[in-house]
């Protein structure tokens, strides 16, 4: 039973690990989204609006992606993992990035406002 008390120990690692490179990697990554994607404005159309949404959803998750192909491919040289650490530490990466992007949150609400406040 020893063995397998160090293997989930050297397992928890790293994810912890993981979790750290994926954290750091999501900040930079969410920051830069809401800079370099269209701010909200009121008078775009919710059609437009939901364009940008959409778009700026789906190139954040293509970004995710990369980000943890990469780590993978600078990793695994480096040490061998027990199982799949990073399947356990991209699930914070979203969160982390979507909370850095306000603009996204503004064009959400309005979005939302103009959908089911004003029917």
């Amino acid at each position: 039973m020893k063995n397998g008390i160090q293997i989930y120990f050297r397992y928890s690692v790293e994810i912890f690990i993981f979790s750290i490179l994926i954290c750091i990697i999501a900040l930079f990554l969410g920051k830069a989204a809401d800079k370099y994607f269209p701010k909200h404005d009121d008078k775009k159309s919710t059609l437009l609006l939901w364009a940008e949404i959409l778009i700026q959803v789906s190139i954040i998750a293509v970004l995710t992606y990369f980000s943890r192909e990469i780590i993978i491919w600078i990793t695994s040289p480096i040490a061998p993992y027990y199982g799949n650490p990073m399947k356990y530490s991209i699930i914070i990466m979203a969160p982390i990035m979507f909370y850095q992007q306000v603009q996204l949150f503004e064009k959400m609400n309005e979005v939302m406002n103009r959908q089911f406040l004003n029917s």
